[in-house]
């Protein structure tokens, strides 16, 4: 979903459903918040290692234990629907207690919601793999992994979000 309506001379317009000094707002805030991530990762020392290098990174990081508060707190960030208040990208770990990171993945995409969504197991398989990419997973990571290339991976897909709304 991009929010650029061309009008004519190559200019943004705001979508039909935002007034014009909302989609501005939104073009500022998006241009001056840090990136923000929901990690939801049942395993704390993981979590805690995922956040730090975020962080260290100038991210702001929410951080979540279990796959149902994962899906509570998708559902009170309106993902997509708020993007003043949404996170850029979801960064989940696929086995958690309450509900997997697939269940989440589902609940997302119900809304239509382009939110990027990488998921992460310990515990691969192809079906999986195949379930991740058939629900629209942005990139699957394989425990353990080299976090190089998952920081490379957020940095990517947060850019991609955050160029779907600038002007």
């Amino acid at each position: 979903m991009t929010t650029e309506q061309p009008n004519g001379n190559g200019a943004a317009c705001p979508p039909p459903s935002m007034s014009a000094e909302d989609f501005h707002e939104l073009m500022d805030v998006l241009h001056l918040k840090s990136p923000c991530i929901l990690l939801a990762e049942d395993d704390q020392s993981m979590r805690e290692l995922l956040a730090s290098v975020f962080r260290a990174e100038g991210m702001e990081v929410v951080e979540v234990a279990d796959g149902g508060t994962l899906i509570r707190r998708m559902r009170e960030a309106r993902i997509d629907a708020d993007p003043f208040h949404s996170p850029d990208i979801i960064l989940a770990d696929i086995w958690m207690p309450d509900a997997t990171g697939l269940d989440a993945l589902m609940e997302l995409r119900r809304t239509n919601a382009l939110t990027p969504f990488i998921l992460m197991t310990a515990f691969p398989s192809p079906e999986t793999a195949e379930r991740a990419r058939a629900l629209g997973a942005s990139a699957l990571f394989e425990k353990p992994f080299d976090i190089g290339d998952l920081r490379r991976a957020v940095q990517r897909f947060v850019r991609l979000r955050r160029s779907m709304f600038e002007t």
